[in-house]
């Protein structure tokens, strides 16, 4: 049996605090979501038999630690 380890990117990730310190942001990784992906895995043959997502919240200790992170996502 082949087991997938997940991927760290979503289009949705953190997307509300994005949009809060860039308001005219957009998604970027369209599609890399767990409906889109199960869809594509099974059209290619995969049977899927488990399947969950987490969006984990983001936290910052310091004013720096948001200051980098409004940079990286610019």
């Amino acid at each position: 049996m082949l087991k997938l380890k997940a991927g760290i990117l979503s289009e949705d990730n953190d997307f509300e605090l994005v949009k809060s310190l860039l308001p005219n942001a957009n998604k970027r990784f369209i599609g890399h979501n767990l409906e889109k992906q199960y869809e594509l895995f099974r059209k290619v043959g995969f049977e899927i038999l488990e399947q969950n997502e987490a969006y984990r919240p983001i936290n910052f200790y310091d004013t720096g630690a948001l200051v980098w992170f409004a940079k990286v996502i610019e």
